[in-house]
């Protein structure tokens, strides 16, 4: 069984080109899924508790949204997933 969570909001620096290839590399070096670009798109990645899919725009020039779409059961909150994308981009 999985869930999904509320959209979230997270600011960074630099440029929305780097963070996309960030996220993408971290996404593709667990053996994941994504596509997107600079504005918008989605992610698939495997964990050892369930796979967590998502998708995320860029809604200003220093902001991310990411919604997650599914994320394990055994995942007790969303605020795990979000400080985990929060801390690597």
């Amino acid at each position: 069984m999985s869930t999904s969570c509320s959209t979230f909001n997270i600011p960074f620096t630099g440029t929305a080109v780097d963070v996309v290839k960030k996220i993408h590399d971290q996404v593709i070096a667990q053996g994941g899924i994504f596509t997107g670009d600079a504005s918008a798109g989605q992610f698939d990645v495997g964990t050892p508790v369930g796979h967590i899919a998502g998708i995320y725009s860029i809604t200003t020039p220093q902001q991310i949204d990411v919604d997650i779409t599914r994320k394990p059961a055994l995942v007790p909150s969303c605020k795990q997933i979000e400080d985990y994308i929060t801390e690597h981009i």
